[in-house]
């Protein structure tokens, strides 16, 4: 991707900072800090970083994580940068819930859902990235938590194998799956499987949440989870992107009158505004509550 010279002359201030501040200043700079701020346009980026020099273990909510900062999402958790869509996410969940997390990355959301739930609830974790799993798994290793599982796969509307597209070396958080009939160099087979027929074999007493960010696969995870979502009629956390939905064959529109037709009232998570099917969705991204 080539750089505009206002990009390269930003660049060259962030590498100042890196090399002339502590990285502990820097965490204090970038603390609850909002992205689109100035200090999240102004702190070294985390491709500046080497990947190889890149690894830090941190406690966040008490939880630690090993994270790289060349990776966007480690670089964004390590400096503390404010995320008001997992802090609505952890706000859905209480005390002996259980949780699904199609989605889980290196585990953040996933490990404080953990914690919040406590001991008597249960979260699942799906993430078909062998990378991402790797640093999911390294994650859960450093805590003491036993109601969590992991799986190394994917959910989709039937089980299988699929092509997981590597979109971006520097930020794996927006790895997809490989939309029917295109072809991509960067990108790895990955075991899928429809919700259903894990919760066959794997069965649960209760199910109070689903959270879903798949780039743009939602709709086909929640073709795959149909008679678990009619049975359980659990909350839903799910990121709208009417572009990415779109690649993948289906569009917002069509994911919310999918959702009302289960019985689902479907609100915008940052503003509480209610959706109806004829609300305008073109190139729409937020996330959005299903109860």
């Amino acid at each position: 991707m080539k750089m505009t010279a206002k990009t390269k002359l930003i660049d060259l201030l962030r590498k100042i900072l890196q090399l002339s501040l502590p990285e502990k200043t820097l965490q204090k700079i970038a603390k609850d800090k909002p992205e689109g701020s100035l200090a999240y346009k102004l702190l070294p980026r985390n491709y500046q970083y080497k990947p190889n020099f890149a690894n830090r273990e941190i406690s966040l909510n008490k939880i630690r994580f090993n994270l790289d900062i060349s990776d966007l999402i480690g670089w964004y958790l390590y400096f503390g940068f404010k995320d008001h869509s997992t802090e609505i996410i952890f706000n859905l969940c209480n005390e002996g819930d259980s949780v699904i997390d199609v989605g889980a990355n290196i585990g953040y959301v996933s490990l404080n859902i953990a914690q919040k739930v406590g001991a008597n609830g249960k979260i699942i974790s799906f993430e078909p990235d062998p990378l991402n799993f790797q640093r999911l798994s390294k994650n859960l290793s450093l805590n003491n938590f036993q109601n969590i599982v992991l799986e190394n796969k994917g959910l989709a509307q039937k089980s299988g194998e699929l092509n997981l597209m590597v979109f971006e070396e520097s930020n794996r958080g927006m790895n997809r799956i490989v939309p029917q009939g295109s072809t991509n160099a960067k990108s790895v087979k990955v075991n899928v499987v429809r919700l259903d027929d894990y919760l066959n074999e794997n069965p649960l007493e209760k199910l109070n949440l689903i959270k879903i960010d798949v780039e743009g696969y939602e709709m086909n995870v929640l073709q795959g989870a149909q008679q678990t979502i009619q049975k359980f009629k659990p909350q839903l956390f799910i990121e709208l992107d009417d572009n990415n939905l779109k690649a993948q064959g289906s569009n917002a529109q069509g994911l919310i009158k999918y959702l009302i037709d289960l019985g689902y009232s479907i609100h915008r998570s940052d503003s509480q505004e209610t959706l109806t099917a004829d609300y305008s969705f073109e190139n729409c991204h937020f996330d959005i509550i299903c109860r």
